[in-house]
């Protein structure tokens, strides 16, 4: 996903997300629909955040878009949410009692470095 959906409702970064993630692969709503098997007008509910997709359609949705679940509820751009998962995954096997010490200072880092 190309543009950060910062402070949106869950629901509305999720309507943003597929909507930006279905133009970036340049696909109509009419084509997500067909291979999702549903009407487009549901297709522009979804983006419209007038209905919201089943956890079911959620994940076909993902995989039709060539992007994760989280991604598509992700309220970071694509960078960004690759980059928070690559800090996630260098912590998990510091001791717990130590990632708040290094979660300091990184957040002490980025306040000095704007």
């Amino acid at each position: 996903m190309k543009i950060a959906a910062k402070n949106l409702t869950l629901s509305d970064r999720l309507s943003k997300n597929i909507q930006e993630q279905r133009k970036i692969l340049g696909m109509t709503q009419a084509c997500l629909a067909e291979k999702l098997g549903i009407e487009p007008e549901s297709v522009s509910r979804f983006e419209r955040g007038v209905n919201l997709p089943s956890l079911a359609t959620l994940e076909k949705i993902a995989r039709i878009l060539e992007t994760t679940n989280a991604g598509l509820l992700s309220e970071f751009d694509d960078v960004d949410f690759k980059l928070s998962q690559r800090l996630a995954a260098a912590l998990h096997n510091v001791p717990s009692e130590k990632r708040h010490d290094i979660a300091k200072i990184v957040e002490l880092i980025c306040k000095v470095s704007q």
